[in-house]
């Protein structure tokens, strides 16, 4: 078996742990990403020992600030020469009242699109190295209650609530 190099986002808790999990149970690299250090390590310790596979690493980043996700995509960089996963999985539905980030942008679709496209768009040269490179978005079924797309208000600026940003960016990812 080939194995492969696998970056997740939001891989500290829920469907991202349980992925990675699997992943390193199959033998392969896997970077698992999350915004505290000490909750990222004590996941990859966790996984290392129960998979037998020491082939875990790191990476830490908030995604809701974009020079954040520049530097992940540049750390990744200067440890890995080539990616063959890219799973963003990372994601989060908010308060009900409109939130921004340190950034300005609306906090849902940072979290949620910006920068998942991003990190994509930084990672591409180190994807493009790999034969079978592949990009998973997770998503949910929470996009077929979101509104037509209203691509002049990205920033969610009309109409805001929280149940609907958040199928909006789930709509926009796919």
């Amino acid at each position: 078996m080939i194995t492969k190099i696998i970056l997740i986002t939001g891989a500290t808790d829920g469907i991202g742990k349980v992925a990675a999990k699997t992943m390193a149970k199959q033998g392969h690299t896997v970077i698992i990403h999350g915004r505290n250090q000490n909750k990222a390590q004590k996941v990859c310790e966790e996984i290392i020992a129960e998979t037998g596979n020491n082939k875990v690493d790191i990476i830490t980043g908030d995604l809701f600030s974009l020079a954040e996700v520049k530097r992940m995509a540049a750390a990744f960089k200067q440890k890995y020469d080539r990616l063959d996963v890219l799973i963003k999985n990372a994601g989060a539905i908010f308060s009900k009242d409109r939130e921004l980030t340190k950034e300005g942008l609306e906090k849902t679709m940072t979290l949620n699109v910006f920068s998942p496209l991003l990190l994509t768009e930084l990672l591409l040269d180190v994807l493009s190295k790999s034969p079978s490179a592949r990009i998973i978005n997770t998503s949910s079924a929470t996009h077929r209650i979101a509104k037509k797309p209203d691509f002049s208000d990205l920033q969610l600026e009309k109409d805001y609530t929280s149940s609907g940003a958040y199928a909006s960016s789930k709509l926009y990812t796919i």
